[in-house]
This record gives C-alpha cells, structure tokens and sequence, in this order.
C-alpha cells in the first residue's frame, strides 16, 4: 500500500469576537485511505487477424472471411453475442524499401487489412482455451489484455468504508495526543475514485503453431481497489 500524504488543519478562533456569537469550531482535517486486493474473475481480450494481398479489395474480403471464422469460433465457445465487440478496421498500402528503410517508387506493392475486437470472458478458467481457439480459428494479433471485476462495485465499497475508518482513527490520535476530544464529524470528501489498474500485453503477431493445444497459459494476477477520503472533524476542548 503506498504512503498517504496526509495534512492537519487547526481552525482557531477569529479575532475580536463579537458581543452575544459563539466562538468558532476548531476543527481537525486527515485523509484517509482503503484498500482491498482481490483476484479478477473477468477478462476482456483484444484480438484479430491481418490479412496481405496484392489487392485492396482482395484484402478487405480475406480479412472479412477470416473475421468471420474467429467470431464464429467464439459463439462456439459460449461467448454472448454482447461480449464481442469489434474495435477497429483499418486497410493500407505496403512499399517496398531499400537496406536503409527508404521507400522504392511510389506505387504500392500490395495492400495490410486488419480488423481488431474485444472478447469478455467470464470464465477465466476458459480463458487460455479461448485464446488457442481464436488463433486455430485464424487470429493473428493480440493487442491487449485487461483483467477485471464483475462485481467492483462491492470492493470499491468496501475500500471506502476502510478509508473513513482510517480517517477517524487518525483524528482521534491527533486530536487526543494533543489533548482534546474528537467531535462529530463536519465534512466528508472522496479523492478520486477507486483506480483500478489495468495488465496489458504489447501488440504482437501471432502464429496458429504457437497455441498449445490445451490453450495458452494466463497468469491474472491480483487487483487493488482504494479508495481516498478528506474528512474534517470537530475539536472538543
């Protein structure tokens, strides 16, 4: 858990009070801090597939069919129609270069077409099979992984009350180490909002031959949710 920078404001009395006011509150202002760790039962993938043609229509349609082939290998592997989301098509020319990565003439040598969509696996015990279904099925890019909770609300929750929790126990120590009594609480603020870090895999081209046949090892790793407080309590003399 990193450090919390915290600060401690005294409020004291305004000058010169004014015949027949109360005096003003003196007050004590922490931060404080939650948070939980929890293992991730939820993965979203980005994949697709890459198709070369000398054509920039025959490259659009190989990688349409090759498309086709994945997504459906998908359905078959239980994933809803709503967990598949397709995240980018893109079609460009290709050049030939000399030895010093200098383009030769101006007229392409053939066209790339790359179709690229995200696939949500609720079962992370599926999720290497997947990824060797989608590869056998003609996938040959994987650009990303990112690992998640179905329910983070409840964790984030959860962290939040540690934080107010934390804040309390903070003030109090202040407030009676100096001797005082720790009043009700005055204000409450939250400081961002329960980030949550995301495992990426750098974009590569994959070869069908290298998915293991009982699927691809994952290691998900575990997620930490926090949460930030500001409160402000009262000081009791």
């Amino acid at each position: 858990m990193k450090k919390v920078l915290f600060s401690v404001l005294v409020a004291a009395a305004c000058a010169a009070p004014i015949a027949g006011t109360a005096q003003e509150k003196r007050v004590v202002t922490v931060s404080g801090e939650g948070e939980v760790t929890r293992v991730p039962d939820l993965a979203k993938v980005s994949f697709g597939v890459s198709v070369q043609s000398a054509t920039s229509a025959e490259a659009l349609a190989q990688a349409s069919g090759a498309t086709a082939l994945v997504l459906a290998a998908m359905g078959g592997a239980g994933i809803a129609t709503e967990d598949i989301l397709t995240s980018g098509v893109s079609l460009s020319a290709r050049y030939d270069y000399d030895e010093y990565g200098n383009q030769v003439g101006g007229t392409p040598v053939g066209y790339i077409a790359m179709v690229d969509f995200w696939v949500t696996c609720r079962d992370l015990d599926q999720l290497g099979a997947l990824l060797s279904k989608a590869v056998e099925a003609g996938a040959n890019r994987m650009n990303g992984i990112e690992f998640a909770l179905q329910d983070r609300q409840a964790a984030l929750e959860e962290a939040r009350a540690m934080a107010v929790r934390d804040a309390k126990a903070r003030a109090q120590l202040y407030v009676e180490t100096a001797g005082d009594s720790l009043g009700e609480l005055q204000s409450l603020s939250e400081i961002g909002g329960g980030a949550m870090p995301m495992f990426r895999i750098e974009g590569v081209v994959m070869d069908a031959a290298a998915a293991a046949p009982a699927g691809m090892p994952i290691a998900p790793g575990v997620i930490e949710i926090e949460a930030m407080i500001t409160a402000t309590f009262e000081i009791i003399d």
